[in-house]
């Protein structure tokens, strides 16, 4: 099974995680789709992807608890459609429901095990928790089955450097961004683990650069990668250059 790619079908949110991407409609595109898909399921109340769909207009006019209700009763029609409860991770975190969070992306990856933004996400919540040993095994089980997942391995990388092993989230996040793995969240990762070093390390330097010349970057990543800039610029005493990232 594949996780969806359909960006109507998750909803659109900036999340400090990263796990979810799509565009905005307009707010008149937005009610009418809402509308159109509510007409939709009048007519096949059973269609899962449906009311998947459904949730995320909600979602996206913040009417978070509407949107849990449409994806739970996609998850009640077809529980192996990964993305709903991905979607409902995603949305219970947002209202700081960490545990019910941290069960919902379990079960996105049991109907999908290889969904990377689902284990990224499910890594850095137990990560956050302190539940290191937890997260090193789920991030472990999905990079067994795909070594490249960017999203897990930031998360990865984050979580080694989270328990103060810099030396080892560097060398297994740096041969991955160096082998062409330009993914925002590995490249920032690498930006704060580089930070964390002594000697902080400048090989981060290049590929935030080039990360910031991406016009589509997100504003959160963005700050991201400028702060991690600064820093490593400041370590070094290019003082005028971590002037101009601020």
């Amino acid at each position: 099974m594949t996780r969806s790619t359909d960006p109507s079908e998750q909803p659109h949110v900036e999340h400090r995680s990263r796990v979810v991407t799509g565009s905005t409609p307009s707010p008149t595109s937005r009610e009418d789709g809402e509308r159109a898909c509510q007409r939709a399921l009048e007519q096949n109340p059973g269609d899962a992807r449906l009311w998947l769909r459904y949730g995320v207009f909600a979602y996206n006019r913040d009417a978070f608890e509407v949107a849990l209700k449409r994806w739970q009763k996609a998850i009640e029609l077809d529980d192996q459609l990964a993305t709903a409860h991905f979607n409902r991770g995603v949305c219970l975190r947002k209202i700081r429901r960490e545990q019910d969070a941290i069960n919902a992306f379990r079960q996105a990856l049991r109907a999908d095990p290889v969904q990377d933004e689902a284990c990224a996400a499910l890594v850095e919540m137990l990560a956050e928790a302190g539940s290191y040993a937890e997260a090193m095994e789920a991030s472990a089980a999905l990079l067994a089955l795909n070594p490249d997942a960017p999203g897990t391995v930031a998360a990865h990388s984050l979580t080694l450097e989270r328990q103060g092993q810099v030396q080892d989230a560097f060398a297994f996040l740096l041969p991955k961004v160096e082998a062409g793995m330009d993914d925002t969240r590995a490249v920032v990762a690498l930006g704060k683990i580089c930070q964390r070093m002594r000697p902080p390390s400048e090989l981060a330097v290049p590929y935030l650069e080039t990360l910031l010349d991406d016009a589509s970057l997100s504003r959160g990543d963005r700050i991201a990668a400028l702060k991690s800039l600064a820093h490593l610029h400041d370590a070094s005493e290019h003082f005028e250059a971590a002037f101009d990232c601020m």
